[in-house]
């Protein structure tokens, strides 16, 4: 495997049961990191979506469900 250039993407599988798709993008390749903490993201588009929506809205009906049956 060689190491990414500049012009070069990839991409990953983030979530194998909602198949998120990340697309990454090489815009730069420096030769030493720059100190502070990485990796870090350098520029984001749009509006992140929440992991698991239909979970959390799911998780507040069960709650009132078991508080109806006394659970």
């Amino acid at each position: 495997m060689r190491a990414p250039e500049v012009g070069d993407t990839f991409s990953y599988r983030f979530d194998f049961g909602d198949e998120w798709w990340h697309q990454i993008n090489v815009v730069a390749v420096e030769d030493a990191a720059p100190t502070g903490k990485h990796p870090r993201v350098a520029k984001r588009v749009g509006k992140s979506p929440p992991q698991y929506p239909d979970q959390e809205e799911e998780g507040d009906h069960q709650d009132e469900e078991e508080d109806e049956r006394g659970v």
